[in-house]
């Protein structure tokens, strides 16, 4: 059997480290210190679309942060594996307009090279959070 070339993998502390930044910088709503934990060649999943790439990305963050004038993941587990994370989540934020707080529950799965993501995917029930949205 052939196998892939090990990568480097980072400490646990390190990796957490990485981790709550991020989820620190989507607090901030600051859309350059969000892209400054993906690689240049990253990939972003959610329930409503991908992005590839770091100007894809930003170009997502850009709009979600126009979209909330407020918004924040709070980490209910972080879970490491190597340089592989998974976060359960309830995200809490505010909508732009009309104001409206929501709240929903989700997780990531975060995979990283080095001390940058190059693959994150996020799930979450989008149709509860559209009903929250527009109730």
């Amino acid at each position: 059997m052939i196998s892939a070339p090990p990568r480097p993998v980072a400490s646990e502390p390190g990796v957490r480290a990485v981790v709550e930044g991020y989820l620190q910088a989507l607090k901030l709503r600051d859309v350059e210190m969000v892209c400054s934990f993906f690689a240049d060649s990253a990939r972003l999943e959610t329930p409503v679309g991908q992005w590839q790439g770091k100007q894809a990305i930003r170009e997502f963050y850009a709009s979600l942060f126009s979209a909330f004038s407020r918004y924040e993941i709070q980490p209910r587990a972080i879970f490491v594996s190597g340089d592989e994370v998974s976060v359960l989540w309830t995200a809490q934020g505010t909508l732009a307009s009309p104001p409206r707080g929501v709240s929903f529950p989700g997780s990531s799965y975060f995979a990283l090279t080095g001390m940058q993501f190059r693959q994150v995917r996020v799930y979450y029930d989008v149709g509860d959070l559209s009903r929250k949205m527009i109730s």
